[in-house]
C-alpha cells in the first residue's frame, strides 16, 4: 500500500542526488546479518546495506531456499516417503513468522512444520516493503 524509505544509523532518511531513496512496493531486498533486527530510537530495522537501513513494520518477511534441501526430524535424520528422501527444492517460500531457529546434534536448523526441519543453511530471509 506505500512505499519505504531507506535509513541511516542515526534514524536519517537517506538521499541520492538531493531525493530521498525510495524502495518500491513490491520490490525484495535481503536482510543482512541473517535477518537480525536493530532498534534505532525505538523502532525495529533490518540491515540492507553499510549503514542503510528499512523498518521492519514496512515489509513482509519471507524465507527462502536457496539450494534444494531435505526434509529432517528432531533427530537430524532425513525424512524418508517411500523410502526416498523427501527434497525441498530452491525457490520454496516460508512465512518467517512461522520459521523458528533450533539446534539438533550441534548443527542449526529451521523448524518449518511440527516435527520437520531444514538446513540452515539453504535459507535466506528476503523481504518487501508492502506494509
Amino acid at each position: 500500500t506505500h512505499n519505504a524509505y531507506i535509513y541511516n544509523k542515526d534514524y536519517q532518511i537517506t538521499y541520492k542526488d538531493n531525493k530521498r531513496v525510495v524502495l518500491k512496493k513490491g520490490t525484495q531486498i535481503i536482510a543482512l546479518d541473517n535477518g537480525k533486527k536493530y532498534l534505532i530510537k525505538g523502532k525495529e530495522f533490518y540491515r540492507i546495506g553499510d549503514n542503510q537501513y528499512v523498518k521492519v513494520s514496512n515489509t513482509i518477511s519471507y524465507y527462502y531456499l536457496v539450494h534444494n534441501s531435505f526434509l529432517y526430524n528432531k533427530h537430524g535424520k532425513t525424512i524418508k516417503r517411500n523410502g526416498k528422501r523427501i527434497l525441498v527444492r530452491k525457490g520454496v517460500r516460508l512465512e518467517a513468522n512461522k520459521v523458528k531457529v533450533v539446534k539438533i546434534n550441534g548443527k542449526k536448523f529451521y523448524k518449518v512444520g511440527k516435527s520437520t526441519y531444514i538446513k540452515f543453511r539453504n535459507v535466506k530471509l528476503s523481504i518487501s516493503p508492502n506494509n
